[in-house]
C-alpha cells in the first residue's frame, strides 16, 4: 500500500519521526514523495524527512511516488 502508520500505546504520544531515505528530495524513493499525503508538521531536506508534533498515531501516504526509508527513528513520551 501507499500508507505507513506509526502508533504508540494509550498513554503515550509520538513527538518526532525521522526517515532517512536512499535519495534526495522528490526523486523517486525520496522523503519529498509524500507530497500532499505528508502529515501536518512534516518537512524534508536532502535524504531526511522529519515529522514533529504530539499524536498517538501518525500516518504518511505517498501521493507523488514511492518513498523508501533506510531507517526510521521514532521518539515518544508519556502523554500529559
Amino acid at each position: 500500500g501507499k500508507t505507513a502508520t506509526v502508533s504508540v500505546p494509550t498513554g503515550y504520544v509520538i513527538t518526532k519521526i525521522v526517515l532517512t531515505c536512499p535519495v534526495d528530495g522528490t526523486t523517486k524513493w525520496g522523503p519529498g514523495c509524500f507530497g500532499a499525503g505528508a502529515p501536518k508538521g512534516y518537512t524534508y531536506e536532502g535524504k531526511v524527512g522529519t515529522w514533529t508534533g504530539s499524536l498517538q498515531t501518525v500516518s504518511f501516504t505517498a501521493t507523488d511516488n514511492q518513498v523508501r526509508a533506510a531507517s526510521i527513528t521514532v521518539e515518544y513520551s508519556i502523554a500529559e
